[in-house]
């Protein structure tokens, strides 16, 4: 696992579309005709925007990615994250205003710390759960934040998930229903102190 720049960015958006293939928020999002071919589009300009305003990381190996949002920066707000906005108002059509804003609803249950990254999306290919590369991604962003002492947010869109972050020391801070029949999010939190995996 090393930290990812821009030539890597097309294969890191392939990875999380591999790893993110029927999670309940990206189905609700997308729907499932034309799914890989929509999610891909919004992948390609997310992981750009995500990685201008952050940073990412990637499995040598093509097993695993994840991106993140520096402290202090909200990447739909950003110059790189109106593209994916645009993507998104052109790829969802009458459902846009609804999906973009339950989406933007989320950022009020982050807490309101000055020095907090953004998990945006961490993924690992289907053969490679349990392998442990979910593990060394999460692993390099920890450190950056221990090395400045941020704490770490993110949405958890996979029930099933839930206990991977807890065990690395996130809490849940809410449960979100996503509108028009749409899933159950639950943002996380970790604290800069929080303990290390158990």
């Amino acid at each position: 696992m090393r930290i990812a720049g821009a030539e890597d960015q097309e294969e890191m958006a392939r990875i999380l579309l591999a790893g993110f293939t029927g999670d309940p928020m990206l189905e609700w999002i997308f729907g499932r005709e034309d799914f890989e071919a929509r999610a891909l589009g919004w992948l390609r300009r997310l992981v750009p925007a995500v990685m201008a305003n952050g940073e990412g990381c990637i499995d040598e190996l093509g097993r695993a990615a994840a991106i993140w949002a520096n402290p202090g920066v909200a990447v739909g707000k950003t110059r790189e994250g109106e593209a994916q906005n645009e993507y998104l108002l052109e790829a969802l059509g009458a459902r846009a205003e609804v999906v973009m804003g339950a989406m933007a609803s989320l950022s009020r249950h982050r807490p309101a710390a000055p020095s907090s990254r953004h998990l945006v999306l961490i993924g690992a290919v289907p053969g490679a759960r349990g392998s442990g590369v979910g593990d060394e991604a999460l692993a390099i962003l920890l450190e950056r934040c221990a090395e400045d002492g941020s704490g770490v947010y993110l949405n958890s869109s996979n029930p099933r998930n839930h206990s991977f972050y807890e065990r690395r020391g996130f809490r849940r801070l809410a449960e979100a229903r996503m509108p028009d029949g749409g899933p159950l999010i639950s943002p996380m939190w970790r604290d800069p102190e929080a303990p290390a995996a158990r």
